[in-house]
């Protein structure tokens, strides 16, 4: 797989990887038992790369996966543990910036918890101190130097920019 993704270009394997993704990752389905090896592949595969879209899939299973069931608990607190572990494994800052992204953002009690337990296993294998781990973990979504550019045609692109914290078009 690895050799697929690369000879088929990494930045444009997750950009369309992410599409496909996209709504059908808010399915339960994904969860049945049969389809889960196909998950873990998807999971394996955006970690194996540093790619910000990658990780950025991982982080959409994980959330789904610990959506909480009123009264049952997580929809698959094992899938979702398998992506915070992936992430954590990476050792790449925009992993940990996607597991402090699902931290700030959630409520529920448990994911907290589990989050937590994937952020302390990310900085223990650091060897920058806490600090520096945090300051660099801020994802970019794409952006370079305060501006990303996306390509809709060969004559047509469309560029944002931060600008006085303001993002422009």
């Amino acid at each position: 797989a690895k050799e697929a993704i690369i000879a088929f270009g990494p930045d444009r394997f997750f950009k369309e990887l992410g599409a496909i993704m996209g709504d059908s990752v808010k399915e339960s389905t994904w969860l049945v038992e049969a389809y889960q090896p196909a998950l873990k592949g998807i999971i394996w595969s955006c970690t194996a790369f540093a790619n910000e879209d990658g990780f950025a899939i991982v982080k959409s299973i994980v959330e789904m996966a610990y959506t909480k069931i009123r009264g049952i608990g997580p929809k698959s607190a094992a899938v979702g543990n398998l992506g915070m572990d992936a992430l954590a494994k990476t050792g790449e800052m925009g992993a940990f910036g996607m597991l402090n992204l699902m931290r700030n953002k959630s409520k529920y009690s448990r994911f907290v918890k589990a989050i937590d337990k994937y952020i302390d296993k990310f900085k223990e294998s650091s060897d920058l101190p806490e600090e520096a781990i945090a300051d660099r973990a801020i994802p970019r979504f794409g952006f370079h130097e305060s501006e990303k550019i996306l390509k809709v045609s060969d004559q047509i692109s469309a560029v944002f920019r931060f600008n006085k914290g303001k993002l422009t078009k």
